[in-house]
């Protein structure tokens, strides 16, 4: 695949954040010395393939040398490294993503408060005398999410899955063994052809190892240098990032000491748009020498006056019934 001539250079944070936002093909060692593209997959395994072509394990040797039991232990050692080294910048990156993650879940639980107290269209002056620190503390951290977001983008972009050996159909009608580590051309290959590869030469057999481990050796250090070209930006988008938090926790730490809080409004009077219920006010003076002169009657005068307020009874006479009102009492003024 041709890359874009943006990405064809030695890599920078740009550049690595356009490839990863457009998917754009990793892809980039090792480099050829005329012209400075990149070797494709098929020229790198034809390349190695033809250097072994006069290479055989003889049956002398076999039987009279440990020299092809070494032979594949150290070409079995070089891919043992390419592959520990990809494994090793997966598990920093790893580590690295973490501790932003853990970083952030705790930067936005401090965040949330300090919205709550300082929001961001507050009108209180307070709030508007000290705009500068509060609108510095929502900005760095805008600036910070920002960051953390590109530096995993690139970051997941760099350890994404990908295969070097040519692409192909998933079927097994291949009549000999392309690869007998790379699972891909495992499948690939007719399963009576597999076997014959085990149940037949030994030489043959130990050929075909050697012959992949040198392979496979190559194939993953160019994954590696690929890998790194992309894990450097997106390292050190997320260095600027942490850089960035630490500004960020002295912004919110003098915010909270120089501004002071606006007061929360009652949230049942401005959600039904009632005024707040007002201070009990003093009764006028009447009404309190009323209550008081009541208060001072005697419990006779009291009790008599209630006696009023009954309805007259009727009494029954010899031949009929006259209703003898209740007379009336009258009650003495103090």
């Amino acid at each position: 695949m041709n890359l874009p001539a943006i990405i064809q250079s030695p890599i920078d944070v740009v550049r690595a954040l356009f490839g990863s936002m457009f998917g754009v093909d990793v892809a980039y060692y090792p480099r050829k010395a005329d012209g400075g593209a990149n070797l494709s997959p098929e020229d790198m395994l034809k390349g190695i393939q033809d250097s072994f072509g006069g290479f055989a394990f003889s049956p002398d040797e076999l039987i009279k040398s440990a020299d092809p039991k070494l032979l594949l232990d150290r070409a079995k050692d070089s891919l043992d490294e390419a592959r520990k080294q990809t494994e090793y910048q997966d598990a920093k990156a790893g580590r690295l993503l973490t501790i932003v993650a853990f970083l952030t879940a705790a930067i936005a639980t401090v965040f949330g408060k300090f919205i709550d107290f300082y929001p961001l269209h507050s009108g209180q002056a307070s709030v508007r005398d000290a705009a500068p620190w509060v609108m510095i503390t929502y900005g760095l951290f805008g600036l910070y999410l920002l960051l953390v977001a590109a530096g995993a983008l690139v970051t997941f972009h760099a350890m994404s899955t990908r295969f070097v050996w040519p692409g192909g159909k998933d079927q097994a009608d291949k009549p000999e063994v392309g690869s007998v580590l790379f699972f891909k051309q495992v499948i690939r290959t007719r399963p009576e052809s597999w076997g014959e590869l085990f149940a037949g030469d030994r030489g043959e057999l130990l050929r075909t190892y050697y012959k992949n481990y040198v392979t496979e050796a190559y194939l993953i250090s160019a994954k590696v240098a690929d890998k790194l070209r992309y894990l450097d930006p997106g390292q050190r988008l997320l260095l600027w990032s942490i850089r960035i938090l630490l500004g960020l926790f002295c912004s919110l730490i003098m915010t909270f000491v120089i501004v002071a809080p606006p007061p929360k409004a009652n949230a049942e009077t401005v959600g039904s748009g009632v005024a707040a219920t007002s201070p009990p006010q003093a009764l006028p003076d009447s009404c309190a020498s009323i209550s008081t002169a009541t208060l001072q009657l005697p419990e006779k005068q009291i009790a008599e006056s209630q006696t009023v307020t009954k309805s007259p009874q009727r009494t029954k006479t010899g031949a009929g019934s006259t209703s003898n009102p209740t007379p009336k009492n009258s009650v003495e003024k103090n």
